[in-house]
């Protein structure tokens, strides 16, 4: 049930033009039952965005691409919400550049991307858990959806879950079974006496007279 899991209602935009990066936050996110809908640069990613409206919950973003960066890509997503009043989408820029590193000589990429309309920015490759953290801090309801329904096998979260549950190997059976109910003492009296009656005790013999003749 990979797709039938707690994210199950949410729909990701996947941003980047490395297909190997693609492959690998495609699976980390389909793992953890979200729909992913990939784009390899900034146009096809606003081509996306549009289809997909308004089922996406959030934007994975890559900053350096082709044809259209990540800033470029970010400020038209942001303007096309505007001019057609569609509800704002988390947007993650999601870079292997270092957030503190200088940009353009003016700003850091993680300024960069703020000021281009991103909510936060991912360093890649992200763990499965810093990816779930992320998007448990954006996505709306997923919080809640991931306390109410079980969570896909192999996720951080069944981990967790499993650690909290009382091992069954620990514990063995002995918590369940039962030990042999004490007979009470009038009963086993009881029985012995019935017991001791059922022995037979050897015939009388008959006594016989012996006359002198």
């Amino acid at each position: 049930m990979g797709r039938d899991c707690f994210a199950l209602a949410h729909k990701i935009l996947l941003v980047d033009d490395m297909r190997l990066n693609r492959l690998v936050l495609g699976r980390m996110l389909t793992k953890l039952g979200f729909e992913v809908v990939e784009a390899d640069n900034g146009l096809a990613a606003i081509e996306q965005f549009i289809f997909h409206q308004p089922a996406l919950s959030c934007v994975l973003l890559d900053l350096q691409m082709p044809v259209l960066d990540g800033w470029e890509t970010a400020k038209r997503l942001r303007g096309l919400e505007a001019v057609s009043a569609w509800a704002r989408v988390p947007i993650v820029a999601c870079t292997a550049l270092s957030p503190q590193e200088n940009w353009h000589s003016h700003d850091t990429v993680a300024g960069s991307a703020l000021s281009s309309g991103c909510d936060d920015l991912l360093e890649k490759m992200p763990t499965m858990a810093q990816l779930l953290a992320m998007l448990t801090k954006y996505v709306t309801g997923l919080r809640s959806s991931l306390q109410s329904t079980p969570s896909p096998p192999g996720s951080p979260l069944q981990q967790q879950q499993q650690q909290q549950q009382p091992d069954s190997a620990a514990y063995g059976s002995s918590s369940i079974r039962q030990q042999p109910a004490a007979v009470p003492s009038s009963v086993c009296n009881q029985q012995q006496q019935q017991q001791h009656s059922a022995v037979q005790a050897p015939p009388r013999m008959q006594q016989s007279v012996l006359f002198d003749v």
